[in-house]
């Protein structure tokens, strides 16, 4: 998403003069070395945490996660989409994305403290309906849309969706109205 750390030191390293595959290279090594911080949870087929690393003298939090045969080449698909975590790597069975701040937008809503004053902004229900606009057009279809799928970041206002395991790719062209 464009507003992953991550991404944003790797593309000053490249604008610092250096290579692509030099900062990659050092990047991915960097996520290998995390430390886990905290069990984000166990799913039907997949097991994820929360991962912390240090990177271009910054704390790197990303989600390491055992996937699904396809999900990496779908978030590879993904990239750009506004509501579409970043991919880093994916190593055995181990897929290594970016880790979205906030929380579930199931366990958000459940709480009592859920106010209106808490309610998702327009502005990330628009990233979230863009990123399903760009897999569809892409040819993604994501059969897994869930409250608990969703993260929402209360502070900067961001949606993201974390799991596209249940996505598919379909043959056909998207019907899409504007």
């Amino acid at each position: 998403s464009g507003w992953d750390p991550a991404r944003k030191l790797i593309q000053e390293g490249i604008e610092q003069g250096f290579k692509r595959d030099v900062v990659g290279g050092a990047f991915r090594s960097s996520l290998r070395e995390g430390k886990v911080v905290q069990a984000l949870g166990s799913g039907t087929f997949a097991d994820t945490v929360l991962m912390e690393t240090q990177f271009g003298g910054k704390t790197i939090r990303y989600a390491r996660k055992t996937i699904s045969p396809h999900e990496a080449s779908i978030l590879q698909k993904l990239e750009g989409a506004p509501a579409a975590p970043s991919f880093y790597m994916k190593e055995g069975d181990s897929l290594f994305m970016e880790a979205m701040p906030g929380d579930t937008l199931y366990k958000q809503t459940s709480k009592r403290s859920f106010s209106a004053r808490h309610q998702v902004p327009e502005e990330a229900m628009a990233e979230l309906t863009d990123t399903a606009r760009v897999a569809a057009e892409r040819g993604i279809v994501n059969l897994d849309i869930l409250g608990l799928n969703v993260m929402f970041d209360p502070k900067s206002g961001h949606a993201s969706w974390l799991d596209w395991g249940g996505a598919r790719m379909s043959k056909r062209t998207p019907r899409l109205n504007e």
